[in-house]
């Protein structure tokens, strides 16, 4: 048996209800993608962003993490505009990635790097992942939080609302 993640469909979860911090890892990963698209640095912004918390240096691991993450990816991975309140759902498989790993649920969290991640390279991006988080929990005391999802809005099973993991048996 082997744990596959499947991704979530619809998001009801806006920004604002996010913590300040992980409304500020969301937009760094937004800029970040919107500074490549157009061919801009924009390392200065999300550096002081980071610095607000003390923790300005992982803007540099934030990069690293993410320049990986667009080499190896297995698909287009939908990240919204930096001032959208709307959260697509590889974002918030992103931000629940980043929660997995920092609370040490590293299966889970490995299950949702590779749902969107090509097999080649993937130890060295959550590597890269790791040193991240390391230091905006050990300098900025910034802490995520998981979210959970409803897959199936109709639906009265009481597991629906976590985390779309489910346990796959081999037949």
């Amino acid at each position: 048996m082997s744990l596959i993640y499947l991704d979530p469909k619809q998001i009801h979860i806006t920004t604002c209800e996010l913590k300040s911090t992980e409304q500020l890892i969301l937009w760094s990963l937004r800029t970040w993608v919107m500074g490549l698209i157009k061919r801009r640095c924009v390392f200065k912004e999300i550096y002081h962003a980071y610095d607000y918390y003390k923790v300005g240096i992982a803007a540099l691991d934030l990069s690293r993490v993410l320049s990986s993450l667009s080499c190896y990816a297995k698909r287009n991975i939908d990240i919204r505009c930096p001032l959208s309140s709307h959260i697509s759902p590889d974002e918030l498989t992103i931000l629940n990635m980043l929660s997995h790993y920092q609370s040490g649920n590293m299966e889970y969290a490995d299950i949702m790097l590779a749902a969107i991640h090509k097999p080649d390279h993937l130890e060295e991006t959550r590597a890269l992942f790791l040193v991240f988080l390391k230091i905006i929990a050990d300098k900025g005391k910034i802490f995520l939080e998981s979210h959970k999802v409803q897959l199936n809005s109709a639906s009265t099973n009481p597991y629906d609302e976590y985390a779309p993991l489910y346990l796959m048996g081999a037949k």
